[in-house]
């Protein structure tokens, strides 16, 4: 009857409403990021794109093994000609991940603050004769990306001497980028609070390999880099982090840094 068909749909309408209601309570608690005072919503992952124009340039340069101490000793002593034309983040040697080779990140206000720094440079003949045109017979090989900051991730470039740093690099899956961030983000304060130092920073790549996430770990000491991992596998909040945002992964990198002599982060 008519009654006994509206009874029933009002029943089934409760208890279907019941039923989502308590499945959105369930994942509304899951999908919160649990970043302490820090806390960050879904509402600041905006698709990998940042607030500031700033970018930054990574620079990897690969020198031959007879003439790497001679690249590092005219680097000190030359290298303020370019320093004094944009700022330098900082200047490390590959310890571990690479031989032979030094890494350096430049900080520019914009790709125009970049372009006129370079015209500059070409056009300073004291930087060419006593330093550019010496290094050049001692390159093997140069590499450059340019890298965006994530607006959720201030850079902390604290005047600290650290010891040792990790470059990571991820790759992603194209189109994956904002599943990633939203994933990192419910897990970083875990991971940076079991690390004595917090991460230097997070970027994305703009030009160079696209999709690709950098951040930098400042660390007291290879073997205390060690430890930390073995710590951070005992945290259930950081390994679900983990075995999540690999899946958005298609390769990964890791490398060890030491600060040269010349380098602004020690």
């Amino acid at each position: 009857c008519t009654a006994c068909l509206y009874l029933f749909n009002n029943q089934s309408t409760t208890m279907i409403r019941s039923i989502l209601s308590r499945a959105l309570q369930s994942v509304s608690v899951r999908c919160l990021p649990r970043l302490g005072s820090r806390t960050f919503s879904t509402s600041q992952v905006p698709a990998a794109t940042t607030s500031s124009e700033k970018i930054y340039e990574l620079r990897t340069y690969a020198l031959q093994p007879a003439r790497y101490g001679e690249f590092l000793k005219l680097s000190n002593e030359q290298l303020h000609m370019r320093t004094a034309k944009s700022k330098l983040i900082g200047y490390w040697t590959t310890e571990l991940g690479g031989l032979n080779e030094v890494v350096h990140l430049w900080e520019y206000d914009n790709f125009a603050h970049r372009t006129a720094v370079r015209q500059a440079l070409a056009q300073d003949k004291e930087w060419i004769e006593k330093y550019f045109s010496k290094i050049l017979p001692m390159l093997v090989s140069q590499q450059n990306v340019v890298l965006n900051a994530f607006p959720w991730y201030p850079l902390k470039l604290e005047p600290k001497k650290y010891g040792v740093y990790e470059l990571v690099i991820h790759t992603l899956r194209p189109g994956t980028m904002p599943e990633f961030e939203h994933r990192l983000l419910q897990g970083l304060q875990d991971r940076t609070d079991m690390n004595y130092f917090p991460p230097l920073g997070f970027w994305f790549s703009e030009f160079g390999p696209l999709s690709t996430v950098y951040h930098i770990w400042p660390h007291e000491s290879l073997d205390k880099r060690a430890e930390h991992r073995r710590e951070l596998f005992h945290n259930e909040v950081w390994k679900e982090t983990h075995r999540d945002t690999v899946k958005f992964m298609d390769s990964m990198y890791v490398k060890a840094l030491a600060p040269t002599p010349f380098s602004p982060l020690q």
